[in-house]
């Protein structure tokens, strides 16, 4: 069931990807972050953005993700986050 509805996933924000990379995109392995293949699509998604990391592809509460966003994404802070004295 998984592996059929991620064959037609559709990422929310496009793709500009030739075919070739099209095929790169779509070879994300099995979601475990012991998966070599899963780790290649986290490092070399053509999708992440230095803002808002990766597509609602990723869950962004998964470490893996969460680990690769806090050493490459621009960081960001919400002032509803912040308590009184840090505004």
């Amino acid at each position: 069931m998984r592996d059929r509805l991620l064959e037609h996933w559709k990422f929310s924000q496009g793709s500009s990807q030739d075919d070739e990379g099209e095929k790169l995109l779509r070879q994300f392995g099995s979601g475990y972050p012991s998966d070599p293949t899963c780790v290649a699509w986290l490092d070399n998604n053509p999708l992440r953005d230095p803002v808002f990391g990766y597509s609602d592809f990723v869950r962004f509460s998964w470490a893996p993700c969460k680990d690769r966003l806090a050493d490459a994404a621009i960081p960001v802070v919400f002032r509803a986050d912040l308590d009184e004295e840090e505004l």
